[in-house]
């Protein structure tokens, strides 16, 4: 078997047909995929297996669990799983190449793998939202092309916006095994970010495919429409990737200093500002925003004192984040903490 497709599902009757649209008999020969239903209240495990064997592709399995949450669905996949590489695919987006109706065909991508042997292989993505398809990648940006070291795909990766998603590449299983990579399920926002994050400084060697083949589709009941003090987490989860590195001399030695200093600062950084300005999106009214700096304090206070000792150790702004941004974060923290005294 030469891929495992993982497809965590919860809920989904309504719209994981138009996912498993991308899988066809024909692009299915040396692929299986793993259906893991987290304990759905709907019909979703029907409605799938239904759709899968109308489509007359039978090297499907569908799990059934009560519900943990998303990373412990994947992690039933990953102990499932018997293919030579590993793709992810969350149950309302696409993955393969992009059709007109904004489907996908995971065919096309089939035969671009089945070129590849390395330890990872990456490819860029679309968001779709509102209607509008665009792409991960930036015209101005400078592009990772062909087989890279794990020190230059991080660069690109972490200094120069060749963003990643977790349906965004393939990784071989072994690779995944041999570490013993599993998704932190006492985190529910960022565990998929610490996952590759993780894969993505054990992989020797890194292919990036030019095109994109996945269509990342954000609606309005995703989390990130709604307010959740526990988007403090992903902060958290950046921690614990910072803190493998460093406990792992070899990882540590491959890595360049100034990628090193972002992943032990800037993601933390990064993530810790997201969730600020996400909550602050969606929270409204300054009675609200006084109420979320007060959720913050209460809960993740240790991600106040994380934040700030990063914030002093970084020298410069992560990507996507501008300096002036860091200032006014901090002016706004310590206002807020002088009004609490």
């Amino acid at each position: 078997m030469r891929y495992s497709i993982i497809i965590p599902m919860y809920n989904v009757a309504g719209y994981i047909a138009k996912t498993l649209k991308s899988f066809t008999k024909e692009a299915m020969r040396d692929t299986e995929l793993i259906l893991v239903d987290d304990g759905s209240v709907d019909d979703s495990a029907s409605v799938a297996s239904e759709y899968l064997v109308t489509a007359g592709i039978s090297s499907f399995r569908v799990i059934t669990k009560g519900n943990g949450g998303v990373s412990t669905a994947r992690n039933a996949g990953l102990d499932a799983a018997r293919g030579e590489y590993i793709i992810f695919c969350d149950a309302d987006d696409c993955l393969g190449e992009a059709q007109q109706d904004c489907s996908c065909d995971f065919a096309g991508l089939a035969n671009r793998l089945n070129e590849c042997d390395e330890d990872l292989i990456a490819w860029p993505f679309y968001n779709y939202q509102d209607g509008v398809l665009s792409s991960s990648l930036s015209e101005s940006m400078v592009r990772p092309k062909g087989v890279c070291s794990r020190n230059q795909f991080l660069r690109f990766n972490l200094l120069q916006g060749f963003k990643s998603r977790l349906g965004a590449f393939a990784v071989k299983r072994s690779l995944i095994e041999k570490y013993q990579f599993r998704f932190d399920t006492s985190c529910t926002l960022g565990e998929d970010v610490e996952f590759f994050m993780k894969v993505f400084m054990r992989a020797d060697s890194v292919r990036v495919l030019e095109q994109p083949y996945y269509i990342y589709n954000k609606h309005m009941g995703s989390l990130a429409y709604s307010y959740n003090i526990r988007r403090f987490e992903a902060p958290l989860a950046m921690g614990r990737v910072s803190e493998y590195m460093k406990t792992h001399e070899d990882v540590a030695e491959s890595i360049d200093a100034d990628v090193k200093e972002y992943i032990d600062n800037g993601l933390y950084i990064l993530h810790g500002i997201y969730a600020f300005d996400s909550c602050i999106a969606r929270i409204g009214g300054i009675g609200p925003k006084r109420q979320l700096w007060k959720d913050y304090i209460t809960n993740y206070l240790q991600v106040e004192k994380q934040l700030k000792m990063k914030l002093s150790a970084m020298n410069t702004a992560p990507f996507g984040i501008s300096r002036k941004r860091l200032l006014l974060f901090g002016l706004s923290r310590r206002l807020y903490i002088l009004m609490r005294k």
